[in-house]
């Protein structure tokens, strides 16, 4: 439907109005527009699979949240920060074990979160998996597949090394575009159980992006708006503590100033997240969709009744960019992005085989 080039269109208009701008991008194309020669100043483009051994670690993705002012409230604030950063952590390191002894896995973890009290910011994996050491047979065995994990480049971006601290992201760009390089992604039709050990590795590696991509939102002051692209939703959604801090990460964008565009493939993918998130979704883009009662339930996010489904069906096929938009205001009309008055930055953002194709060339 050309979901990227809306993207990228977004981006590029946010960072010119002079808002903070920060895209996950899994697949990669949208890091060109750090090149386009008036964002590039002021750009930077950050390869997470090639960072640092623990820069994707769970409890440093989830920042402390500035002071309120108010003693009991910053007392509550730091308990559900703690809570939140034991489930990630918990997940997360169940994410690394295979199927086979995920059972086990949530028996002990959450046990050996208890014994680490609060979880901060600092809070390492190690500490964890040192627990889990002292939990009889089961738990050093658990803890020797996780140093076994730790070994390998993908997994010491998320396990960091014993007793080393990984420097935090400086998010300070006005544009960043954060990719997932070379990651193999689980495909959703086949089971876990057939899912290779690059593939299991790639769910939690996601997640972590996400994280990095939104901690942002706590950053800095109030007064700076901020807008944030999430690609590929639907792998966030398959946790539960993921499912919990995009919960509440839709609420706190009305404190911090900050809109997030959330991207996914199918309505479904949103099905997750509760009736209750989806409604604080204040505008939506819906593109093409082939089939008409996947069209029907797509409808619902913009709040349109099931039966114009053949307006989505009957989008525009050449070369895309035509959308159902609903704004802020209630409105839905058919719109369509063309970006081609800019046509540097469309030429960055194009991903379209054959593009560079000469006239006449032949197509094998």
């Amino acid at each position: 439907a050309g979901k990227s080039m809306l993207t990228g269109a977004l981006a590029y208009q946010g960072v010119r109005l002079g808002k903070q701008v920060v895209v996950l991008d899994p697949s990669g194309p949208l890091a060109r527009l750090c090149d386009v020669p008036e964002l590039a100043p002021h750009a930077q483009h950050l390869s997470l699979t090639a960072g640092e051994p623990g820069s994707l670690t769970p409890c440093a993705l989830i920042p402390e949240a500035p002071s309120t002012g108010d003693p009991l409230q910053d007392a509550k604030r730091r308990r559900d920060d703690s809570r939140m950063r034991g489930e990630l952590l918990v997940d997360t390191l169940a994410a690394l074990i295979p199927v086979q002894s995920r059972a086990a896995a949530m028996t002990l973890l959450p046990r050996a979160r208890r014994v680490l009290g609060e979880v901060t910011t600092r809070t390492s994996p190690w500490q964890l998996i040192d627990s889990l050491r002292t939990m009889g047979e089961t738990g050093r065995e658990l803890a020797e597949v996780l140093a076994d994990v730790a070994e390998m480049p993908e997994g010491a971006l998320i396990l960091g090394t014993p007793g080393e601290q990984a420097p935090p992201p400086d998010m300070s760009r006005p544009l960043t575009v954060l990719t997932v390089d070379g990651i193999d992604a689980p495909p959703a039709e086949i089971d876990e159980t057939g899912w290779s050990h690059m593939q299991r590795l790639a769910a939690p590696l996601l997640n972590m992006a996400v994280l990095y991509a939104t901690r942002v939102i706590r950053q800095g002051s109030a007064d700076i708006r901020r807008q944030i692209h999430l690609d590929e939703l639907h792998f966030f959604s398959r946790w539960a503590s993921g499912v919990t801090f995009f919960k509440k990460a839709t609420l706190d964008t009305r404190k911090r100033n900050a809109v997030i565009y959330a991207s996914t493939q199918l309505p479904e993918h949103l099905t997750p997240f509760g009736g209750q998130t989806l409604a604080t979704f204040t505008h939506a883009f819906v593109g093409r969709l082939e089939d008409e009662q996947v069209a029907r339930e797509a409808l619902q996010i913009v709040r349109v009744p099931g039966e114009y489904a053949s307006v989505l069906t009957g989008l525009s096929r050449d070369g895309g960019g035509e959308f159902l938009y609903r704004d802020g205001w209630g409105r839905v009309e058919r719109v369509r992005i063309d970006l081609r008055w800019l046509p540097h930055v469309f030429e960055a953002l194009r991903t379209d085989p054959g593009r560079h194709r000469t006239p006449g060339q032949a197509v094998a």
